[in-house]
């Protein structure tokens, strides 16, 4: 089992923003650069990035809705405490496997919708799944203007795995026991659809390896790890 988190202190804090403030500030030129040639999808992103004021990724849940959804997943507070994953790096992830028209993305530790917004960009069917209601309120209505779909749920359930071609597993901060259940859906998927896990390697005996690569996220450098369902 993995540790209890520990109480963060008001230096945590400070580190936690400040990280956050550096990479922002050198990863969304990078996607509005991305996005440029697509209107529509820009306006949603900024839009996106104005929510995170309103709902930052970066606080404790401590909302009913939230608690409540956290404690029937198994989770704790701590787990669902997360940065963002750029545009660029989840479309150079995927690319390159087919992400694009026809494609079904999905993304079931969603945030408020900024991978499945970007994948969405790409042409793909694309659907996200947020465990806390505040962030899906935040931004269901600006992916849906798109075409694209986020839901409140836990992202280990749901149909979507059963027909998804393209998975961005974004479980930096859950714990063991949570990312079990993640790496029993890969099973669920078809033969060839092409997984990608943040920070831990999935374990799934369904999955063969394709990758391994440093990759930039919203609070730093982190380990993507690529691969295909057999």
């Amino acid at each position: 089992m993995s540790a209890p988190p520990q109480p963060r202190t008001w230096l945590d804090e400070a580190l936690v923003r400040g990280r956050v403030f550096l990479f922002g500030a050198l990863t969304r030129p990078v996607d509005i650069a991305v996005l440029a040639t697509r209107p529509r999808a820009l306006w949603a992103y900024l839009r996106l990035w104005l929510a995170r004021y309103r709902s930052s990724p970066y606080r404790p849940a401590t909302d009913y809705e939230s608690l409540h959804a956290v404690r029937a997943a198994g989770q704790s507070r701590g787990s669902v405490e997360y940065g963002e994953t750029p545009v660029f790096v989840v479309l150079g992830l995927f690319r390159p496997h087919g992400l694009g028209p026809g494609a079904r993305f999905l993304d079931p530790c969603a945030g408020r919708g900024r991978v499945v917004l970007g994948a969405r960009a790409t042409g793909a069917t694309s659907t996200g799944i947020e465990l806390r209601p505040p962030h899906v309120a935040h931004g269901r209505a600006i992916v849906a203007g798109l075409g694209a779909t986020l839901r409140a749920g836990d992202g280990s359930q749901g149909d979507e795995w059963l027909t998804a071609t393209h998975v961005y597993v974004c479980w930096t901060g859950l714990p063991d026991e949570a990312r079990a259940k993640f790496d029993a859906r890969c099973a669920d998927l078809p033969a060839g659809a092409v997984v990608a896990t943040l920070t831990h390697p999935a374990r799934s005996h369904a999955l063969d390896p394709l990758a391994q690569r440093t990759i930039v996220t919203s609070w730093g450098p982190e380990t993507a790890y690529l691969y295909r369902r057999r």
